[in-house]
């Protein structure tokens, strides 16, 4: 569940909880996004929608073979406003005593200076995520991105995606 305001963007799971993914439609087009300057600055349901397009269509074609050669996985991204992305990869793992923690396996940080501007996001894995991966033939993972906005809102997006060999 992820609630946000003003004040900025809480995010809380649960550990029987199922994640369920949003039905998405996939376009070939880059998203339109309004400029970020005077009143027609994007909003977050703007932002989140193409940051979202932009995601799933990148994350279609992710293949562990190749994640595990590169060390992780690169991709452009039209930012849809002056800001930051951080992005990561992560699964919970339910230790020996049922507690359940929080394994990442890839993640990265990429600043753009101006909206509509694409930059390269670097997905680096880490060493337990390449351990965790490593002769899976397919495995599904939870995406989440948020994009901070230069002096403005935060917004999350999360997904769930599919690793396959």
């Amino acid at each position: 569940v992820t609630a946000t305001n003003s004040e900025g963007t809480v995010e809380a799971e649960s550990e029987h909880g199922m994640a369920i993914p949003v039905r998405t439609i996939l376009s070939k087009e880059t998203p339109s996004i309004p400029p970020t300057v005077g009143p027609t600055a994007p909003t977050a349901a703007q932002i989140l929608a193409a940051l979202g397009t932009q995601l799933v269509r990148v994350h279609s074609s992710v293949r562990i073979a190749s994640v595990l050669k590169a060390g992780g996985y690169s991709f452009s991204l039209l930012a849809p406003a002056a800001g930051t992305v951080e992005l990561e990869w992560y699964e919970f793992i339910r230790g020996a005593h049922g507690k359940t923690t929080k394994l990442v396996v890839a993640q990265s940080t990429t600043s753009f200076a101006k909206a509509l501007t694409k930059g390269t996001v670097h997905l680096r894995l880490t060493a337990r995520g390449r351990r965790l991966i490593a002769h899976k033939k397919q495995i599904t993972l939870r995406a989440k991105a948020v994009f901070r906005v230069l002096h403005g809102v935060s917004v999350t997006w999360l997904d769930p995606i599919l690793l396959r060999h």
